[in-house]
């Protein structure tokens, strides 16, 4: 089974970081198993997976091996958030708005 992983550790620079594991599993509908941490913390729990140190990655893994994740509702959410078309549009209307407002 495909699935993407998003381990990270506690650290101001992995706090910084986006969540393109996201975007990118979105365009292959692929479920996202992550660490409760950064920028995959904010994700509602059907869209991503998330994991509590080594047992519960090991837990979240085997799931994903044995075919238990709820992949149907990880990918309507990732979809959503994969869609960089519509990603592309929201961008470029907070551009315009940015320039009107000059």
């Amino acid at each position: 089974m495909d699935v993407v992983i998003a381990p990270l550790v506690s650290s101001t620079f992995n706090n910084c970081k986006s969540d393109l594991k996201v975007k990118e599993a979105g365009c292959y509908s692929l479920p996202v198993i992550a660490s409760d941490f950064g920028p995959y913390k904010e994700h509602p729990s059907d869209g991503v997976v998330t994991a509590y140190g080594h047992k519960g990655w090991i837990e979240r893994l085997y799931q994903a091996y044995e075919g238990k994740l709820n992949r149907a509702a990880n990918a309507a959410y990732l979809n959503e958030e994969g869609d960089l078309h519509r990603v592309n549009l929201d961008r470029i209307a907070a551009l315009s708005e940015i320039l009107v407002a000059r």
